[in-house]
């Protein structure tokens, strides 16, 4: 079982090393039963491209913070291409905000 804080980690790392990344992270959705999943695109440990569920930035990282994470995967990229429909944020303050959410929480 993964945690908010593992995303952070990961993300958090590739922030350090400046790499290109897909993360992509598993949730048990809202029945408790379904495997869901989405992804963050880091660009050169600057910039993260949200895809979860087609929300902007600001829902993005305010429902990946209320998940149940089953698991967090990094995939290393030479560069990234989101899609038009992902949402960007400056990848520092992603993990900003999903850590503040952790604290939240715990």
């Amino acid at each position: 079982m993964a945690e908010l804080q593992d995303l952070c980690n990961t993300l958090q790392a590739l922030a350090d090393s400046g790499e290109s990344a897909k993360v992509s992270y598993y949730y048990v959705d809202e029945d408790g039963v379904a495997l869901r999943n989405g992804a963050i695109l880091v660009d050169h440990g600057v910039r993260a491209h949200v895809d979860h569920r087609q929300l902007d930035a600001s829902a993005s990282v305010d429902a990946i913070a209320s998940l149940k994470l089953v698991k967090v995967a990094s995939l290393q990229m030479s560069e990234v291409t989101p899609a038009p429909h992902m949402a960007s944020i400056d990848l520092a303050h992603l993990i900003t905000d999903l850590r503040e959410h952790h604290q939240r929480r715990g």
